[in-house]
Parts: structure tokens; sequence; C-alpha cells
């Protein structure tokens, strides 16, 4: 191998691993804010348990989330 191709390797191989680090990065940003939606709705499903004293699924919770930031949101913005 000549010295040209050795440098150009170790370039491409730099360049790899540096662009590796920011997908992970973005990777763990949206699984943070997911993580953080469903805290979010086991801590409702848990409030409207400790209430009605009746089992509630955490899938509840994030539904009730969801319609909230739904109607909260104006209707531009609304997907």
């Amino acid at each position: 191998m000549s010295r040209y191709a050795r440098r150009r390797l170790a370039l491409i191989l730099l360049l790899a691993c540096l662009l590796r680090g920011s997908i992970f990065a973005q990777t763990s940003t949206e699984e943070q804010e997911a993580t953080a939606t469903v805290n979010r709705g086991q801590q409702i499903s848990s409030a409207i348990s400790t209430v009605t004293s009746v089992a509630i699924s955490p899938l509840l919770g994030v539904c009730l989330l969801g319609a909230w930031d739904y109607f909260r949101t104006p209707q531009v913005q609304r997907i």
C-alpha cells in the first residue's frame, strides 16, 4: 500500500468515527424525548389510579397527554 493510500484510508476512518458520534447523539436525544413522554404518561396514570383506586394502564396516560397537547397547540401548528 502506498503512503498516499494509507493517509487517505486513515482520513476516511477518522471521518467515519467523527460522524458516527453525531448520529448516535441524535438517536439518544430522540430516545430521551420518547422516554420523557412515557414517564409523563405513567405519572398521569398513577395519579388517576390514586384518585380512583382503579388500576390504569400507562398507555391511557400517554393518550390523555397526547390529546391534551393536541388541543393546547394552536390550530395552525397542528399536524
